[in-house]
C-alpha cells in the first residue's frame, strides 16, 4: 500500500492505492466505488481499516490501511506575544491539520509549516488557517514587536585601587 494511514474530514473522498499484480478484493465495501480495482475510492463516515487481498494464482497477499475520519481541524495558538524589533520568534500551535497557511507571507520564512519563524517591524496580526480536506480552522497571533531599551553605562572613570566610586548608568 501506499500509506499505512490517513487522515480525512467526514464526507471527503479518499483513493486508496495498492500495487502489485493479480485480482483484487477490498473490504469492507461500504460507502466504496471499485472495490475489485487497486484504486478503490472510499468515502467512510467513521474511522474505518480498510483491508486489500491481491490474488495472483495461488498466491495471496492481504494488506491494511487506516482511514481516520474527524469532523473538525483542531487549532489552538499560542498567546498574543511581544518582541523586541529585529528580533524573529517561532509561532507555535497545536493542531491536528495537515496543511497550514500562515498571512501575511511576506514576514513568515515558511507560510506552510505548522510553527513558521516570522519577523516583523510593526505590530502585526498573524493568522493560520489549518486543513483537512474540506474541514479547516483559523486562528491567530498578535506580535508586538518594541524596541531594545537605551542603557548608558556612564562615562569611564579612573580610580585608585580599594578605592570607592559612584557609577552613573541610566536606561529608559
Amino acid at each position: 500500500l501506499a500509506f499505512r494511514d490517513t487522515l480525512i474530514c467526514l464526507n471527503d473522498a479518499l483513493t486508496l492505492q495498492a500495487q502489485g499484480m493479480g485480482t483484487y478484493n477490498w473490504t469492507p465495501v461500504v460507502n466504496m466505488i471499485n472495490p475489485a480495482s487497486a484504486n478503490p475510492t472510499v468515502r467512510p463516515l467513521q474511522t474505518t481499516r480498510y483491508y486489500v487481498t491481491l490474488t495472483e494464482s495461488n498466491c495471496v497477499n492481504t494488506d491494511s490501511v487506516l482511514v481516520r475520519v474527524v469532523n473538525e481541524v483542531s487549532l489552538q495558538a499560542m498567546n498574543d506575544t511581544t518582541i523586541c524589533q529585529g528580533d524573529t520568534i517561532r509561532l507555535r500551535i497545536q493542531s491536528n491539520g495537515l496543511q497550514y497557511q500562515w498571512t501575511p507571507a511576506g514576514q513568515i520564512i515558511n507560510p506552510q509549516v505548522q510553527n513558521p519563524l516570522v519577523f516583523t517591524q510593526n505590530n502585526t496580526l498573524y493568522q493560520v488557517t489549518a486543513r483537512i480536506g474540506g474541514c479547516n480552522a483559523t486562528q491567530s497571533i498578535r506580535v508586538n514587536p518594541i524596541p531594545y531599551p537605551v542603557v548608558q553605562a556612564g562615562a569611564d572613570q579612573t580610580i585608585c585601587y580599594n578605592a570607592l566610586t559612584t557609577l552613573q548608568g541610566s536606561t529608559d
